[in-house]
């Protein structure tokens, strides 16, 4: 039963959610469905649970959070069980999820993508069966490259000539934060940085980028 409680409640010492609060919480409040259960590994903490929703659809949720980010158990248990012993407690773990609680598995990157894959692997192989898998972990952000900082607040295109990278004597001047075209090749590597093309400019234009 405890362990039962503590995977129930272990969002509330996890890190911030971008999204609503869940449809459900074990032990606190709406319909649980499977297993609800947590988990130490050597990145950190996650743990994962089941709801039905309204419609009947199952959902899978999980949270993480690395070693050193985590909250005592002691602490988060007493914080919940205050939370459920006030005059409306589901009102206040649901706003205490969408306020400070919960996890960052979605735009997660080092460390914390590390617990928060540990996190989807388990609730995968424990997804109820009657029901549809859970999610897969979503793919990584894209990266973004932007034209670099500068004092004049522009910076001076240079010209791909036989493959080499030359400076022109009328560059086209673009503003400082300008999108990249990062897929667009070739790129070329100097000791300024990286020089790349820009999406709506001649092909065999480059401009110094840096990553976003």
């Amino acid at each position: 039963m405890l362990r039962r409680f503590i995977a129930g409640v272990l969002f509330a010492v996890l890190s911030g959610l971008a999204q609503a609060a869940p449809p459900c919480v074990p032990a606190v409040y709406g319909t649980q469905v499977g297993n609800a259960d947590y988990a130490r590994t050597d990145a950190g903490w996650h743990a994962y649970f089941f709801c039905r929703g309204a419609s009947g659809n199952v959902t899978a949720h999980v949270i993480a959070c690395v070693h050193g980010s985590c909250l005592p158990i002691g602490t988060f248990v007493d914080k919940v069980t205050s939370m459920k012993r006030g005059q409306s407690p589901v009102d206040t773990v649901r706003a205490a999820w969408d306020a400070e609680f919960g996890n960052k598995c979605e735009t997660a990157a080092g460390a914390l993508k590390t617990v928060c894959d540990q996190a989807y692997a388990a609730a995968r192989a424990n997804f109820p069966t009657d029901t549809p898998p859970a999610p897969t972990p979503p793919p990584p952000p894209a990266e973004v490259w932007e034209i670099a900082p500068s004092t004049s607040g522009q910076r001076p295109s240079r010209k791909v000539v036989n493959g080499q990278l030359v400076t022109m004597a009328s560059p086209v001047h673009l503003p400082v934060g300008t999108v990249c075209a990062a897929a667009v090749t070739p790129t070329f590597s100097t000791t300024a940085g990286t020089w790349m093309a820009v999406h709506s400019q001649t092909a065999d234009l480059r401009w110094l980028c840096r990553k976003k």
